[in-house]
């Protein structure tokens, strides 16, 4: 865990602020049990933005869909409108997000740069959720799952092996327990 803390604040350090006028926002899901990647252009930049979420954590990212676009009007299928939806106007449309600093000399080439805490002006931005989000990033593209899982491996077979010597400590037991749902939690976000 202070491994994982200590890699958050370096890549908090990494990050600089970007503000622009969103033009695209996909969401795009292969199936129930893949990825979800979100795709956001800017008028701003000819560069595409990407996040991936995987787990639990997708299911915690509003879609910035709705917000950029106007809703389907009367008369219209709402399938058929959503192929090419009309746009808000831009001053409703601008965000805030966070990007690596080496990132920044690509914004104007045609590639894929990923992007942390994307915020439309008008949502509520919080130094909680900032930080939040770039802890699951730090977990899910510089740590990654198969790392957690295997100090996760160990500690089991630690904890069974002085579980022998301290069964009826129930501090003891009720510590390990603890430790073990935390592993569940990160591993499923």
């Amino acid at each position: 865990m202070v491994y994982t803390i200590g890699c958050t604040k370096d890549v908090d350090k990494e990050l600089i602020k970007m503000t622009a006028t969103m033009s695209v926002s996909k969401k795009i899901s292969r199936g129930a049990r893949s990825d979800v990647e979100y795709i956001q252009k800017f008028t701003e930049c000819k560069a595409t933005f990407s996040r991936t979420f995987s787990g639990l954590g997708s299911m915690f990212r509003a879609d910035k869909l709705k917000n950029i676009y106007l809703p389907a009007p009367a008369g219209i299928l709402p399938d058929i409108y959503w192929e090419n939806p009309t746009l808000k106007p831009a001053e409703e449309r601008k965000a805030s997000f966070y990007i690596f600093r080496a990132d920044q000399q690509r914004m104007n080439n045609a590639v894929k740069i990923p992007y942390i805490y994307l915020k439309l002006d008008n949502e509520s931005h919080s130094e909680t959720g900032y930080l939040t989000e770039i802890y699951v990033y730090t977990l899910g593209e510089k740590i990654g799952g198969l790392t957690i899982f295997f100090i996760m491996v160990i500690n089991l077979i630690l904890f069974i092996t002085a579980l022998i010597k301290y069964q009826r400590n129930k501090l003891y037991v009720g510590i390990g327990m603890v430790t073990i749902l935390f592993y569940i939690l990160l591993l499923l976000f």
